[in-house]
């Protein structure tokens, strides 16, 4: 018997029993089973020859007795030729069904297809979607919405109430009060450029200080002052503008002492200096010394034009007013308070400080400061009695700077921490 991969020869007895073949003298010249024997351990080779024959055999059974290789491959290629065609008219019809159910599906001309319902669903949300934004329908989002506005923008509504608030003058915080409260800042403070050019006018022509602007009076007495209190700087501030603005000039001459502190003194010769509110001397010093970064300030009038209520010399907290035509005599006590107060508010005291006698002291200077004024103005007009007057002045001079120098001693009987910022925590108008 021939094969492709070898031969078996030679002469061979075969015995065929009921379970079994017995083969005698059987030889193969076959190369591929002779490496697979060779392959196979010596103990193994009969059952694998054993199992060479079976798979052989039955190999050969299914196959038919007889049949070549070519047959076979004729037979395979049959059968996938067979398999393909089924496959491709398998496919070709899935291909069809397919399409035929996706044209089903997204056919927009098919009621019942997906895409058609979509297209359905969408037309449906769009009319509600444009009912709910419908201006002419009231109920409607937009409708609503343009009602509200319509309540807001009406007069009397909220955002009719939110301007006028914001665009009221008088509204406190509103941007239209804080333009207000600068054009009134900027008016007063032009106010007080008049008042003190029309304050020389009337002085140069009435000729009450021979010629002499009272502003240069008073820089003159205040230097002769400070001379005698030591460590001073006087500076004549009444043209040069200051913290308030470039235009504020509030403020005509500033005392430092020796020890930091500032005095800011206003000169004003009128016929009449009201007291309270905006027009107010207390509130011109305010801001005096707020423009000369001072804390103490002075008014010194020329003439007695104060309210009756003030006198002669009157102190409000850290202000003071006085009537001083003369030689300086009420302004040198009305600088000395200031030094005075400015340290008492500024101490640590080691004993409580006295503020019955700094109060009394304070009412004795008033009661004499309008006795001395007394005293000047009926000097002028007694020419008899002038002799005595003058030494009741001269009195009452050393008695006035007697008082202040005892209010500053029982200040000084304690230690002092200079603190500007503090006001002196007494009070007698």
């Amino acid at each position: 018997m021939s094969q492709a991969s070898g031969t078996f020869s030679g002469m061979a007895d075969v015995s065929i029993n009921s379970d079994h073949i017995l083969l005698n003298d059987f030889r193969c010249d076959d190369p591929a089973l002779r490496e697979l024997l060779l392959a196979t351990p010596e103990t193994d080779r009969v059952e694998k020859l054993n199992h060479v024959i079976a798979v052989g055999s039955r190999g050969l059974a299914s196959m038919g007795i007889g049949v070549s290789v070519a047959q076979v491959g004729e037979a395979v290629e049959r059968i996938v030729t067979s398999a393909t065609d089924r496959s491709e008219r398998t496919l070709t019809a899935l291909l069809d069904e397919g399409t035929r159910h996706i044209a089903t599906v997204f056919d927009p001309d098919d009621r019942k297809s997906v895409v058609a319902r979509t297209l359905s669903e969408l037309d449906g949300t769009i009319a509600g979607l444009l009912e709910r934004l419908d201006p002419q329908n009231a109920t409607s989002h937009t409708g609503t919405l343009l009602g509200r506005l319509d309540d807001a923008l009406a007069e009397g509504g909220a955002l009719d109430d939110r301007l006028n608030s914001s665009l009221d003058p008088q509204a406190e915080g509103s941007p239209f009060a804080a333009l207000r409260h600068e054009l009134e800042t900027g008016l007063r403070e032009l106010r007080d450029l008049l008042i003190k050019a029309e304050g020389r006018s009337e002085e140069a022509e009435r000729g009450t200080v021979k010629g002499f602007d009272f502003e240069d009076v008073v820089e003159a007495r205040t230097r002769s002052i400070a001379s005698g209190l030591g460590g001073c700087v006087v500076e004549r501030t009444s043209t040069t503008s200051g913290a308030n603005g470039v235009q504020s000039l509030v403020g005509d001459v500033v005392v430092t002492l020796d020890d930091g502190f500032r005095i800011v003194i206003e000169a004003k010769n009128s016929n009449k200096i009201g007291l309270a509110g905006s027009t107010g001397i207390l509130e011109e010093l305010d801001r005096a010394m707020a423009n000369r970064d001072a804390q103490f300030a002075i008014c010194v009038s020329a003439r007695d034009a104060y309210p009756n209520e003030v006198g002669t010399f009157g102190v409000y907290g850290n202000r003071a007013l006085v009537v001083d035509s003369g030689d300086g005599d009420l302004l040198t006590v009305a600088i000395r308070w200031a030094r005075m107060a400015m340290r008492a508010a500024t101490q640590t005291a080691a004993h409580e400080v006295d503020t019955d006698l700094l109060i009394g002291r304070l009412e004795r200077i008033r009661a004499m400061a309008s006795r001395f004024s007394k005293s000047k103005r009926a000097l002028s007009g007694i020419r008899t009695t002038v002799d005595d007057v003058r030494a009741d002045l001269d009195g009452m001079r050393c008695d006035l700077l007697d008082l202040v120098d005892d209010a500053q001693r029982e200040l000084e009987r304690s230690d002092t921490t200079h603190r500007p910022d503090r006001e002196l925590p007494i009070r007698v108008a």
